[in-house]
């Protein structure tokens, strides 16, 4: 069994500072993860997995409340996607029943007074005005003239990298590299990136998150 400690915010911390724990165990190569309160010992997760690195969900997936309530009952099929779904409120209210039982999932979502909501949306993510082809048509013109041979970059290609977060309000922040070409490659990507226009922000179930994203570009260095 692997045990781990966690903060509020789900990152490491010490057994003495712990918000949850989590506990991975593993059996006939089926990978059960269970995350609970330290102090009070509550379950407010529990789901089964295919793999080491818990990305591939199977079977049943529940996550609660603090107060004990049903929070999330998801199911798993084959290639680990989502078969159905029902997601409540803290008051015991369903927010969304999800079924795919052909290609198009059947979505019904509600109000915390369990009146029916149209036009519900169940998850959709962070979309740059005029979809993916505009935001790379943005990043290259913006990126253009800029000749990272002068700063003594060799003739080559580099697949530079940078992550950031689009939050509810679709403003981007937290800009950081992944690479390390150097050269300025990831200072102009990640100056560029800063100054995009405000993205449609993620939605799930309804409600704008933050979305996480890894921009990877190529940049060409030529031979003269």
């Amino acid at each position: 069994m692997l045990t781990r400690y966690l903060d509020s915010s789900l990152k490491k911390t010490t057994r003495e500072n712990a918000f949850y724990i989590t506990e991975r165990l593993e059996e006939n190569n089926i990978y059960t993860y269970t995350r609970y309160l330290a102090q009070s010992k509550e379950i407010v997760q529990k789901s089964f997995y295919l793999d080491s690195a818990l990305t591939q969900p199977v079977g049943l997936w529940l996550q609660y409340y603090e107060n004990g309530r049903l929070k999330d009952s998801v199911e798993y099929g084959r290639k680990s996607k989502k078969t159905y779904a029902f997601h409540y409120y803290p008051n015991g209210q369903l927010i969304c029943h999800y079924s795919l039982k052909t290609k198009d999932a059947d979505i019904e979502g509600f109000d915390e007074n369990g009146k029916k909501t149209n036009g519900f949306v169940y998850e959709k993510e962070a979309e740059f005005f005029g979809g993916n082809k505009a935001w790379m048509d943005y990043l290259n013109f913006k990126l253009r003239n800029k000749d990272f041979s002068k700063k003594g970059a060799p003739p080559g290609n580099y697949r530079v990298i940078v992550r950031f977060i689009i939050d509810k309000n679709g403003e981007i922040s937290s800009v950081s590299p992944v690479t390390s070409h150097g050269y300025g490659m990831e200072e102009e990507l990640m100056k560029v990136i800063k100054k995009a226009p405000k993205w449609e922000p993620a939605m799930y179930l309804n409600k704008p998150i933050n979305a996480y994203r890894e921009q990877p570009i190529t940049i060409t260095i030529e031979f003269e």
